[in-house]
């Protein structure tokens, strides 16, 4: 962490935030509802915890030694910096992750997370973006048969200066189901195994920041309206005692739980009325009929009343001047509120 209090990585800072060794996998051991930022991995020392000697030039943010199967939940890692695994290290262990954002960590390899010597973590609804690498694997960096097993998440935006900017691989297949990841289009081969229903998209981050700004504790990594991560993961991968994600809101939404650590949350009346502004996007009533138009082609555009229900959603063909339409006998005359995502409107029948 900071200690010097500079506000930067430095020789003043400590080496790890947060150290486990043998911890045994029977999930007693939990870390919840924290921020993890600032350690600096540099050392070029071995140091002792729990009579396990090891270098300390590994796992800035949490570092996780020899056994080692802590549950990480709810946690924000970011603004780390290390030699290897700048956010997360883990040698021959295995933590579960759920809800976690690994952002805007530093490292030569596994700017993100290094997996190293049989290290198995479980990483579910879990977002890394914006980390960097020096070398290879600017999200994740996997090394001697290590197998991750990554689930409902999102690993998009990371940048390696020499290879693998989003996951590298040496002797390791990780498997990836119901996730987000950037580049694996045509090119399981170099990522590890498809395990089905994964995608390679823009996942509309609210505000995602370059990697090239790590170490940074900047962005946010919620999903904004039309984000093709909501309502696509798989409610059974889901630890069953979670019911919320990284913000403390309701984990699934709309029946079928988001890929990323955060739930897109439907907007309520209030929140919609209060993003109204003016805009291109034009609604509007006539003979029964609600009328949308000014929608850039590709664009999903929802519908909700004021109480926040979405009552009927469609996807834009053609351009700006596309128009589309409703009828709204079914919903019953009222005030309904039209987004495209990006710009808000109000319309009264």
């Amino acid at each position: 962490m900071d200690l010097d209090g500079d506000g930067v990585l430095s020789s003043g800072d400590a080496y790890h935030v947060v150290i486990s060794v043998h911890i045994p996998d029977d999930g007693e051991t939990v870390l919840d509802r924290v921020t993890v930022s600032g350690g600096n991995a540099n050392g070029s020392s071995a140091i002792n915890v729990n009579g396990v000697d090891f270098m300390s030039n590994c796992g800035g943010g949490i570092c996780n030694q020899n056994n080692s199967s802590p549950v990480l939940a709810n946690i924000i890692v970011s603004g780390n910096g290390a030699n290897y695994g700048g956010g997360m290290y883990s040698y021959s262990s295995s933590p579960a992750l759920t809800n976690v954002t690994i952002s805007g960590n530093s490292a030569i390899r596994g700017g993100g997370m290094f997996n190293y010597g049989d290290a198995s973590p479980t990483l579910t609804n879990v977002t890394v973006s914006g980390n960097s690498a020096s070398s290879s694997g600017g999200g994740i960096y996997n090394s001697r048969n290590s197998l991750p097993n990554i689930r409902n998440s999102i690993i998009r935006g990371n940048k390696a200066e020499n290879s693998f900017n989003n996951v590298g691989n040496d002797n390791s297949t990780p498997v990836y189901t119901y996730s987000l990841i950037e580049g694996s289009t045509g090119n399981w081969a170099s990522f590890g195994t498809d395990g089905g229903n994964n995608m390679d998209a823009d996942p509309l981050f609210v505000s995602p920041v370059a990697a090239s700004s790590a170490p940074t504790a900047a962005g946010d990594y919620r999903l904004q309206s039309g984000s093709p991560a909501i309502n696509t993961g798989d409610n059974t991968l889901l630890p069953a005692d979670v019911a919320t994600d990284l913000d403390g809101n309701p984990r699934i939404v709309d029946g079928t739980v988001d890929m990323g650590a955060y739930e897109y949350q439907t907007p309520t009346g209030n929140d919609v009325v209060e993003m109204l502004r003016a805009t291109s996007l034009r609604a509007w009533t006539q003979n029964g009929i609600l009328y949308i138009s000014g929608v850039a082609d590709g664009a999903t555009v929802r519908v909700y009343n004021v109480t926040g229900t979405l009552v009927w959603q469609g996807v834009a063909v053609g351009d700006a001047s596309a128009t589309l339409s409703m009828t709204v006998a079914s919903p019953g005359r009222g005030i309904y509120i039209v987004t495209d995502g990006v710009t808000t409107v109000k319309t009264v029948y």
